[in-house]
């Protein structure tokens, strides 16, 4: 659990879970507009206490690269899915549900969230880190109009060098893919020598052929089985060779993170969600590797009586290791996590330590070594886990996780993924022993069984072999039968269709039943694992009666809204060959057209479904690809959704793509591969293995960026019409011919539903629903009319040349000086970040980034935020914000055309408002004129937004929604009643009610969100790939030509924040839930100042420790470090560099104390919400346990909170700010917090994050040394330093907030009391498994 990074604001977020446990982003909405709301950085806003709605995800306007080609920097991967919307990575069909990502992380730091954010689907992968805006980054590429296969050779004969169609310019389409077959791939002049039959021939033999391989990926075996795989990859492949100034701290641990970049608003950095804790010591431009140990085992080959064994091995033996200890301080970060299918140990290491060039490689290898097959299971250890993974376990059941198990156990419910949930079962792991623990080990964990993944900065392949052979070559090989080797990319992968049964398996199968036979088997059946789950699955084939499943039904008193599922269950199919590439390609070209079908026939009404998705992916975990729709929508409205749902599958099945979407997507795949293969050198090296590793369990070929490029090119051009719809009316033919004998029949219909519901005059009624009626809705579909989907005009540009030229005449735009000392252009060389102010008064920032060739992004920051909201409007701009986006119109373009318009240019744009800004940002191109056509959208929203009535119905009725699902919810219910205690009902930082819903009207919110966009309020930053004359000519031609407005006094105008004033009676409240499950979380939260050193009593820090002397810190400092010293005490990042530190030291002491010592969680926290502009901020400690321990883990969260003084932060501490305070000193944490952001570095939305408030005249202490002064600042702090720091934190009783809330079938009444809740229900997203059945890391 983690509250206080998470937004009040509900369409402002988008939450779901990755593979790892961790939040990540997801788009769900089918009514979307290209003014969509995700998550923006930290550095615009400090995280709000509030967690996501999961009910009100957020849209994305972007490329078709989400439903088309979800490709991001570890190599070629392939997923489709239409979700409702086109961008954003959508949550897949939930392969990454009950997933065990028990980051075994005792004492390490948060790890990042997005870093670790990685789910598979076919060759289709989640990215570990998803930087600014939420969703798809536009790629683009250098100009390629074709592609040759020149001495191809297939089969016995050779391939003629031949060209391939490239995008074109198409009449109809601005930037249209040729959808002519010019006689498949063979050159024209020689069709008229061939016949069609040796055209046919020919064209099967080229698609026959395999697809090249990775040509630096290097495989190996030692003699004992254990298998190796080494890829070199330096990420930059340009690095500097030292450390930078530019860094950013993290400061959280267990649960979201603060950084320094992120508390001064220059750079925004997601890490762990939910207990993860990593040791990250990484030098900018720093040598680094990861190196991956993974055991072929996991939650499906435990017994009946072992279930959770797995993953209780991991936990034991990754922090029993006391080499893994040693590597702390060496700026290694390891981790571990189990799975249905397998176990994995992962290290992520710099080459060689900073202060000398000792290889790490050797050491990290022993680490694995001694944690996968040398764990020693000390009784001492193996209980503390067991605690541990108890509450672990209590924490994780939530209504989502159990919405998760319930979907996979209909799904599979033919095999072991039905029961063997890698968390396990709470009873078997209160009994296990060593003994018991060990025997598993002993028959799992042996090297044969095993794969080592090493990728990074990796010089010489034969000097790596020989480490990997010295750490592992003595490792027994243990009693295995070796197994005859099988063609594969490992030489001896299993096939899941006929697997080998294991040890554990053939058990089962035995005629004797005796322990000591089992046992006996167990020991002698030794042999490699298959990649895939050794489960036989039940495949969706045409219809039988004995195969068919009625639909199953999931009735819960938490849950609000109406969801269903269909499932279609085949076996994987390796891409391995050109066909099977093309065939990848043609089923995501056919599915991306869903989106725009549904949004086209119903843009003029409220829809009755909240989401429809349709996904079709592979899972390497679950050993099988499934096509999933599922349908969202509120309770009363369920028939009809599914009645919409399928009309529309079957529409797209019956007739088709058009030609203007295959043209449209198609080139927008030949953009986005084009740019990745550009990209290839900024790839890093975990998202490489990550693919890799799922690739190989998929069966797939691996390739570089460039090899998926030029494959896709070769065929793209075989591609015709009727093949993509064939094709792609296959896929949903189990939806579209439901019920008839030819369609394959549905795995499983799972639909989750709420017991009771609200009816409008009635109140809480009885939700009554049966299978009979759930297929009788699918079939009411089945009979709706139908007719053909028609082409819709795309606009080629939003402003012509002839209105942009009088645009000019009218405006003559122009720069002006900043300050009149300065000149129209402030270019720092250092940073190569230019400054420039245009005329009409708005403020630009720009630095010119080759890092991602042709590719930019672009922020536009609007002072005011909902702190604007007046009294007699509350909720006016966060519902404003929404309505905008759900209109999505500008101009005379409908927001279809809108849409189709950024498809065309690969634009991503995203809106959302926070506290302190309204926040608009793009990602482009800037290849076909994307960065103008960015710019264009920007000036039309600006100045030709349009906001409808329909609009602003849908948006008040998502927030009307959430507000009401608020009591079913234990997290958000306790943050609600601790903001609106602590903040004295100020609704600002909350959801608004729905008496403040009802008194907004169209007017008002337009006028809210409008008034704020004055020309100076208004900053735009832009990072890119671009000359400094294509970017000033456009910010001049679109930004220019904005109409001036008048001034914006924020600080006079707004209504003030303040804490509520003591004494009252709520400092201390309870929220009690009923539930079938117990469950208990706490928050503990007090005032701190914001980033600048400002409180809320108006109180300038600086003023206070302005007196204070360097030299009376240390006597025996040099003058020139005194001189420093002073320095950094005068700087306007004083206070958030030592908050940043003093919050690491008491994450360390929380965890060590409240979860390592004393038991009493599994998941503490300490952070730090900092805001810019507003003069407050706060702490927040999030604790969870059980409803037995909580008020103790509450205790002493309190007292280690305040032990400081008592026991007090020594020089030789704060020279050990780390989780495990004996191990680490300040020199290894420096490097923790300077070195973290090593990949982001290289990145536009990590420049784009230091850009942010540079010329914002409401935070008037940044400027350009917040960017340049951090390395030298922060060696300067002392301990006195982080006293004067932790005296601002209010820790008194008076001044500190909590809120314990408790689930269970005896939980009390009082949740009960809330505000009686009218209206409609949450829409909370339940479609699709995996949002929440992952587990938590283990710290």
């Amino acid at each position: 659990m983690n509250l206080t990074a998470l937004s009040p604001h509900p369409p402002t977020h988008q939450y779901a879970m990755n593979q790892r446990g961790k939040p990540r982003t997801k788009v769900a909405y089918l009514r979307r507009s290209f003014l969509s709301q995700p998550l923006l950085t930290g550095d615009l806003h400090p995280p709000s206490l509030l967690p996501p709605p999961s009910s009100l995800q957020p849209t994305h306007l972007s490329a078709p690269l989400c439903p088309v080609l979800l490709r991001y920097r570890s190599g070629w991967v392939f997923r489709w899915s239409s979700n409702g919307g086109i961008g954003g990575p959508v949550h897949s069909r939930k392969e990454c549900n009950i997933r065990k990502w028990h980051t075994t992380m005792l004492d390490e730091h948060s790890a990042r969230a997005s870093d670790q954010h990685k789910c598979f689907c076919g060759l289709r992968y989640r990215p570990r880190r998803q930087i600014g805006v939420n969703g798809f980054t536009s790629r683009v590429f250098s100009d390629k109009s074709s592609f040759h296969l020149s001495g191809h050779r297939l089969g016995n004969g050779v391939v003629k060098q031949v060209h391939v169609p490239h995008a074109t310019v198409g009449p109809e389409e601005p930037h249209a893919a040729s959808i002519i077959m010019p006689g498949g791939i063979l050159e024209e002049e020689s069709l008229d020598s061939l016949d069609l039959e040796m055209e046919r021939i020919e064209l099967e033999r080229i698609l026959s052929s395999k697809l090249p391989s990775h040509p630096k990926l290097y495989r190996g075996q030692l003699r004992n089985g254990l298998r190796y795989l080494i890829l070199p990859n330096k990420v930059p492949a340009n690095r500097i060779g030292s450390a930078t100034s530019l860094f950013v701290v993290s400061v959280g641990s267990i649960a979201r993170t603060l950084s320094i970049c992120d508390m001064t608003g220059l750079v925004s950095v997601t890490l762990a969600a939910d207990g993860y804790k990593e040791d990250m010591s990484l030098v900018i431009g720093s040598a680094q590797f990861e190196a991956h140990m993974k055991v072929h085992v996991g939650s499906i080959d435990e017994e009946d009586d072992e279930q959770g064994i797995a993953h209780m091995i991991e936990h034991v033996a990754f922090l029993g290791s006391k080499k893994r200890e040693k590597l702390l301080g060496t700026g290694a970060r390891s981790n571990a996590y189990t799975d249905f299918h397998h176990t994995v140990y992962h290290i992520h290491s710099p080459t060689c330590t900073k202060d000398s060039d000792d290889d790490l490689l050797p050491p990290v290898l022993d680490a694995l070594n001694e944690i996968v097959f040398h764990p020693q299971f000390l009784a001492s250890r193996v209980e503390k886990e067991r605690k541990a993974i108890l509450s672990e376990l209590q924490m994780m059941n939530t209504i989502e996780y159990r919405v998760d198990c319930q979907l996979l156990q209909h799904l599979h419910s033919e095999n072991k993924l039905s029961k063997r949930f890698p968390i396990g079962l709470e009873e078997q792991i209160k009994k296990w022993d060593a003994d018991k623990i060990r025997k598993f080990h002993e028959r799992w964990y042996f090297p044969a069984n095993a794969t080592l993944f090493i990728v990074g900065d990796i010089d010489h392949i034969s000097k790596a072999v020989y480490q990997i052979e010295a750490a592992f070559g003595q490792t027994g090989p243990g009693n295995q039968t070796v197994a005859s080797s099988t063609p594969s990319a490992f030489g001896g992968i299993a096939s899941f269709l006929v697997p080998k049964l294991p040890a554990g398996m053939a058990g089962n199968f035995s005629q004797d039943k005796s322990v000591g036979s089992t046992e006996q088997s167990k020991i002698l059946q030794k042999e490699r694992h298959a990649d895939r789950p050794p489960v036989e699955h039940n495949w969706s084939i045409p219809w039988s009666n004995e195969n068919v499943k009625p639909p199953q039904i999931f009735q819960h008193e938490l849950l609000q809204n109406f969801s269903i599922n269909m499932f279609c269950k085949i076996p994987v199919n390796k891409v391995q060959t050109y066909g099977d590439l093309r065939n990848f390609l043609m089923k995501r070209i056919f599915l991306s057209a869903l989106h725009f079908r549904i949004n086209t026939r119903y843009k003029s009404s409220n829809p009755p479904f909240t989401s429809i998705e349709l996904d079709h992916s592979d899972s390497g975990r679950e050993g099988c690809t499934v096509t999933t729709l599922t349908v969202n929508a509120e309770p009363k409205n369920w028939q009809s959704a599914i009645k919409v749902a399928v009309k529309e599958v079957r529409r797209l099945k019956e007739f088709g793509v058009t030609k203007g979407e295959l043209a449209r997507y198609m080139d927008a795949l030949l953009k986005d591969s084009e740019q990745l293969a550009a990209m290839i050198d900024n790839v890093s090296s975990v998202d490489n293995l990550d693919f890799i590793m799922e690739s190989d369990a998929l069966g797939h070929t691996v390739m570089d960026h460039r090899q998926g490029h030029e494959s896709l090119v070769a065929v793209s051009g075989t591609v015709t019409l009727e093949e993509v719809n064939s094709v792609g009316a296959n896929v949903l033919e189990f939806v579209a011919d439901f019920g008839k004998p030819s369609a394959p029949h549905p795995a499983a219909i799972v639909a989750c539903v709420p017991k009771k519901i609200h009816v409008d005059g009635i109140g809480e009624a009885e939700f009554e629903i049966t299978p009979s009626e759930i297929t009788a809705a699918i079939r009411s579909g089945l009979e709706e009319p139908i007719e053909p989907e028609l082409e819709l005009q795309v606009p080629k540009e939003l402003i012509t040349s002839s209105q942009l030229q009088e645009l000019r005449l009218q405006h003559r735009p122009s720069f002006i000086p900043i300050a009149p000392e300065n000149g129209t252009k402030i270019y720092d060389m250092e940073t190569g970040i230019i400054q420039q102010r245009l005329s009409n008064g708005i403020a630009v920032n720009y630095k010119v980034s080759r890092s991602e060739t042709k590719g930019g992004v672009m922020r536009l920051i609007v002072g005011g935020g909902r702190a604007a909201e007046m009294p007699n409007s509350k909720g006016a701009v966060v519902l404003g914000v929404r309505t905008l986006s759900e209109g999505g119109r500008v101009g005379d373009f409908s927001r279809e055309q809108v849409e189709l318009f950024c498809v065309n240019h690969l634009i991503n744009c995203s809106l959302e408002s926070t506290e302190e800004f309204i926040c608009m940002e793009f990602r482009f191109t800037l290849r076909d004129n994307g960065m103008r056509a960015a710019f264009q959208l920007l000036h039309m929203v600006l100045e030709h937004s349009v906001w409808l009535e329909d609009a602003f119905d849908r948006a008040r009725q998502l927030y009307l929604s959430y507000y009401r699902s608020i009591p079913k919810s234990l997290e958000r219910s306790i943050a609600h009643k601790l903001l609106i205690a602590m903040l004295n009902g100020d609704e600002r930082f909350v959801e608004p009610t729905p008496k403040s819903l009802e008194n907004l009207t169209l007017e008002s919110v337009r006028g809210a969100v409008m008034n704020q966009f004055v020309s100076n309020n208004m900053e735009v930053s832009v990072v890119g790939d671009f000359s400094e004359e294509d970017i000033e000519t456009c910010i001049l031609d679109y930004l220019g030509t904005v109409s001036a407005t008048g001034d914006l006094k924020m600080t006079n105008e707004y209504s003030p924040i303040t804490y509520r004033p003591y004494p009252h009676d709520l400092q201390f409240q309870q929220v009690f839930l009923k539930d079938t499950e117990e469950r208990a979380c706490a928050l503990i939260a007090g005032p701190a100042p914001n980033r600048w050193g400002l409180t809320s009593e108006g109180i300038d820090l600086f003023e206070s420790i302005g007196n204070m002397s360097a030299d009376n810190d240390d006597q025996s400092k040099s003058e020139a470090q005194n001189k420093l010293q002073g320095r950094f005490r005068s700087h306007p990042l004083f206070f958030a560099i030592t908050l940043g530190l003093l919050a690491e030291i008491i994450n360390s002491r929380l965890f060590t104390t409240v979860r390592d010592s004393l038991g009493l969680t599994y998941d503490v926290s300490f952070e730090l919400n900092l805001f810019d502009w507003l003069k407050l901020g706060w702490y927040v400690i999030s604790v969870t346990s059980t409803p037995g321990k909580v008020y103790k883990a509450v205790d002493a969260c309190k007292n280690v909170l305040r032990g400081l003084h008592s026991n007090k932060i020594d020089p030789t501490e704060l020279d050990r700010v780390c989780y495990f305070p004996n191990l680490i000193k300040i020199k290894h944490a420096k490097r923790t917090l300077l070195m973290r952001h090593e990949a982001e570095s290289k990145s536009n939305a990590y420049w784009l994050g230091l850009l942010a408030h540079l010329q914002a005249a409401s935070v008037p202490r940044k400027d350009i040394t917040c960017i340049k002064d951090l390395n030298s600042l922060y060696e300067a702090a002392t301990v006195k330093d982080l006293y004067l720091a932790y005296d601002q934190l209010k820790i008194d009783e008076s001044s500190l907030y909590s809120c314990i809330g408790v689930a269970g079938a005896q939980a009390g009444e009082e949740i009960a009391e809330e505000e009686s809740i009218e209206g409609l229900h949450s829409v909370l997203p339940l479609g699709g498994r995996g949002l929440s059945t992952m587990t938590r890391p283990t710290t």
